[in-house]
């Protein structure tokens, strides 16, 4: 099945949250929706790899056409994440067969231990893939996040996934979380920021790079556990799941402001790994934005806070 191009490019900036265009209609998504998960790879693919479709205001930049990674290309048209998952059984055994979840004892073990976990994902991948899986598996969810991206495509039992909107009130946004956590909600939050241009400087790949502070407040204050998890395409866009080690675990009793500090420090070192393993799945904006940051001063940790000049 041939999907027009013009209809791929205007779903992807509408799930990336531009101005939908005037050109796309509802029977447009529709046919989109119904498409097989197999063909609709393959023609985001084709849409991302013939100049011929190219377009001015095109996703995917023509300088990119024929030498972005599969992977890449899967991931920048976020869009096709809700489609695939939207094709999903919500029964518990489909998901597991259809997703390759790796680690989630982890997070079971610190649910048993604690009762309170805050995920910490990245803008890697299609990382808005781990609330929504972990929702149709049976977690209670709350997913901090500027949009609503599962109310948008009312995906199957979106309902039960709590958004905790981060714009506006910070304040407000921080007291739901730890009420979230609290009540034993799944929080999950994506701690390196959008842009990475607020919060503390880190030494992040030899350059300083921000990263947002509250996460680390909220789990102290909490008492929760701290979980690294990241999502990733493969070039058939198969989806991986995984969970790392908890940060600074509870059972270490390290202090408070320790513990903050350790967790801020393990999450960096943690994401810094990820872009290494997995980097065909770190989208090009992040690629540039890491590209523009200055250099950090020769000799500083690679977990290390590095001051911008």
């Amino acid at each position: 099945m041939k999907i027009d191009h013009d209809i791929l490019n205007s779903a992807a900036a509408w799930w990336a949250g531009e101005r939908i265009s005037e050109h796309l209609q509802e029977e447009d998504l529709a046919r989109i929706w119904s498409t097989p998960w197999p063909e609709l790879v393959q023609e985001v693919k084709r849409a991302a790899s013939d100049p011929e479709l190219a377009k001015p205001n095109a996703m995917i930049p023509t300088s990119h056409l024929g030498a972005m990674p599969p992977e890449r290309v899967l991931a920048k048209n976020l869009f096709i994440l809700p489609l695939a998952l939207h094709l999903f059984s919500t029964e518990t055994t489909e998901v597991r067969l259809k997703v390759n979840v790796v680690g989630l004892e982890r997070l079971d073990e610190a649910l048993t231990s604690c009762g309170r976990v805050c995920l910490l994902g990245g803008h890697v991948g299609p990382g808005l893939a781990t609330s929504y899986v972990l929702n149709l598996l049976g977690y209670a969810i709350s997913h901090q996040s500027r949009r609503n991206f599962f109310e948008g495509l009312k995906l199957p039992r979106y309902e039960t996934i709590a958004h905790i909107p981060t714009g506006g009130f910070r304040l407000a946004s921080l007291a739901r979380a730890m009420a979230d956590l609290e009540s034993g909600r799944v929080l999950f939050t994506a701690a390196d920021g959008v842009a990475g241009t607020s919060g503390r400087a880190f030494n992040f790949l030899g350059k300083s790079r921000q990263f947002q502070s509250g996460f680390g407040y909220t789990i102290t204050r909490c008492k929760a556990e701290a979980i690294p998890v990241y999502a990733r395409l493969d070039s058939d866009a198969n989806l991986t799941i995984e969970f790392g080690d908890p940060l600074c675990p509870i059972a270490d009793e390290w202090p408070d402001q320790d513990r903050q500090e350790g967790i801020a420090h393990g999450y960096v070192t943690a994401l810094e790994k990820y872009w290494l393993l997995h980097e065909r799945n770190v989208p090009d904006r992040q690629l540039r934005l890491q590209a523009s940051r200055a250099e950090c001063e020769p000799g500083a940790a690679a977990h290390s806070f590095c001051v911008r000049g």
